[in-house]
């Protein structure tokens, strides 16, 4: 029988108080089709669990952490890492989410910003991205001519100018309808670095993984895609946003829940543990 551990970081006092979730002991079975040629291990990561020094802390420690459950009027979103990244909600409803609430951009033109968080300013060869997502074909004419940002740290605030985002994950919805990981990179070169096939339509987990050498996209917790990659992030003193790109535009139309950002690589077991219903 699989033994469960139950990691209850806060109430041992240790971490940045994330809120604490069960974790197998056993290794998720079943990979999924692996997008891109070259080797690749699919999974065997540097420097140990996740590139973390013995001891230190693993999925439970995000630099980032929304899991959207505040009641309904508050136009405070939690930061649940104990870094201080709340954010500030627009123009957007919350709904159900697939773990307590969600956000739902598809009926309000607004977004949710978190202003120049210092946890958040990555750089560097190691990032990793991980939320629920329901894509929704857009209604209006608008979002249907453009991609949709739905979560994107921004270049330069305000103004959504070349290379575009420090980092972000968007919705090519107007070309190939797949969801995409992009960077700006220490030489201030746009990279479009990965692009995966998402079902709309339902919740769906999503997580990108860059490790200094390839960027894996992950689809419900399985290895969908693998790129050989080699890129630094560049830190940018910018917010933070959710649903919209930095101008404003670009807007989401789906829905979005539990969102987490770290600094260094997600194991996939913890990829694993985090897409489970």
């Amino acid at each position: 029988m699989t033994s469960r551990v139950v990691a209850v970081l806060l109430g041992l006092g240790l971490g940045f108080g994330c809120r604490p979730f069960e974790t197998e002991t056993s290794e998720p079975s079943g990979v999924g089709p692996i997008v891109d040629a070259g080797s690749d291990t699919g999974g065997a990561q540097p420097g140990g669990e996740g590139g973390a020094a013995a001891g230190a802390c693993t999925s439970l420690c995000p630099v980032g952490y929304w899991a959207f459950d505040e009641p309904a009027g508050d136009l405070k979103l939690v930061d649940g890492s104990g870094h201080g990244n709340d954010a500030l909600l627009g123009a957007v409803a919350r709904t159900v989410g697939q773990r307590g609430g969600g956000l739902d951009f598809g009926a309000f033109p607004g977004a949710a910003d978190v202003p120049t968080p210092a946890s958040l300013d990555i750089e560097g060869t190691e990032i990793s991205i991980a939320f629920w997502v329901t894509l929704v074909a857009p209604k209006d004419p608008y979002r249907s001519a453009y991609d949709q940002h739905i979560v994107s740290k921004s270049w330069k605030n305000g103004a959504f100018d070349y290379p575009y985002v420090q980092y972000a994950v968007e919705w090519d919805w107007n070309e190939s309808k797949a969801v995409q990981f992009i960077v700006g990179d220490d030489k201030a070169t746009a990279q479009f670095v990965v692009s995966m096939t998402v079902p709309a339509g339902r919740w769906a987990h999503v997580a990108f993984v860059y490790d200094g050498a390839r960027v894996r996209g992950y689809l419900d917790g399985k290895l969908a895609v693998s790129t050989a990659m080699t890129f630094r992030l560049q830190k940018r003193p910018t917010d933070l946003r959710f649903g919209a790109d930095s101008a404003g535009e670009q807007r989401f139309s789906g829905k979005l829940d539990e969102v987490r950002i770290f600094d260094r690589v997600l194991p996939e077991a913890d990829i694993a543990q985090l897409a489970k219903p």
